[in-house]
């Protein structure tokens, strides 16, 4: 996916969550042994996976650090990685295009750095609503997870 996409997406989910001023995330596209190690070091599973995020702030700590309208620097906000096979097996299983995979992956990731999560049914739901709003606003195929 060529940057300006990428970047694309980053805003709209931003935008969707009410960040309209600037913010920083770092973007890495890795391998699935790559990512099986960052899987295994950050959350003990001996397994590659289709992205991990790695905030910088909890949701508590974001809402006293919006950046104000108009700042010189971006909030930086944390990375997404994102293993670039496992979006590949997972676009052909779930018959998505690859775009729209990755896309999917961006939002998820973006999601995360902004605070919100998925352990229990009620973030869950809000976090995947949320999803398939800014992912259908993208143009994009939506998520099947709900």
């Amino acid at each position: 996916m060529p940057e300006r996409q990428a970047v694309r997406v980053l805003k709209k989910t931003m935008t969707a969550v009410g960040w309209r001023n600037r913010v920083g995330v770092t973007v890495i596209w890795t391998t699935d042994r790559e990512m099986r190690r960052l899987n295994r070091k950050t959350r003990q599973c001996d397994r590659t996976t289709d992205v991990l995020s790695f905030p910088l702030f909890t949701k508590r700590e974001l809402g006293a650090r919006r950046p104000k309208r108009g700042g010189a620097l971006p909030l930086e906000l944390g990375d997404i990685v994102i293993s670039v096979p496992e979006a590949r097996r997972q676009a052909k299983a779930n018959q998505r295009s690859f775009r729209g995979e990755i896309m999917l992956l961006l939002v998820h990731g973006a999601l995360h750095l902004a605070g919100f999560g998925h352990a229990k049914p009620a973030a869950r739901k809000k976090m995947f609503g949320l999803q398939n709003k800014i992912l259908g606003s993208l143009n994009a195929e939506k998520s099947v997870m709900l």
